[in-house]
């Protein structure tokens, strides 16, 4: 209701082609603009499906970076790592089962008192914008809408398990 009242006073910007028959009426009448970049990257994913993804982004990923300071993944080496991951359990497992120094640590999650306690159990500072990233940076889904992280040194890493449901993630996002 706020859009649609604002309607002759906002610009709705959207990365993702969306079919015009989904948007609300209102927004179907708008004029529509579409903007193709001339210069794009087309990244590849890697899926890797195993039946630990903890201990796996942990033994191939962290851990060499952390004794190392990179890994190479194909033929493009990483000095840091983004993970997307949506549970600060799992990641305080990763921190302590591999002996991960948390002042290396940030995270990106829900600004709720729940999580503050839990980042300050586990010593992990907060990540508090797109570019503060630090060796090993994790993202709950709070990030994962709208957060365009960057970093030239990290490799992107999406975390999917079965184990809980909320940790379930389409792949393709």
């Amino acid at each position: 209701e706020i859009c649609e009242k604002h309607k002759d006073y906002v610009t709705f910007v959207t990365a993702t082609p969306i079919p015009i028959e989904y948007f609300p009426q209102w927004m179907q009448d708008l004029k529509q603009v579409t903007y193709n970049f001339e210069v794009t990257y087309r990244k590849t994913p890697i899926l890797i499906q195993v039946k630990n993804p903890l201990k796996c982004l942990a033994e191939n990923i962290l851990l060499p970076i952390l004794k190392n300071g990179q890994v190479t993944v194909g033929d493009k080496t990483f000095h840091k790592c983004l993970v997307f991951i949506n549970s600060i359990s799992d990641v305080a497992q990763l921190v302590s089962d591999y002996n991960i120094p948390p002042k290396i640590c940030g995270f990106y999650c829900g600004d709720t008192s729940k999580n503050d306690a839990k980042l300050s159990e586990l010593k992990i500072d907060r990540i508090t914008g797109v570019w503060d990233l630090k060796q090993f940076s994790f993202v709950t889904s709070s990030g994962w809408a709208g957060c365009d992280f960057y970093d030239k040194e990290a490799i992107t890493i999406v975390v999917s398990t079965t184990r809980k449901e909320y940790t379930m993630v389409d792949i393709n996002t």
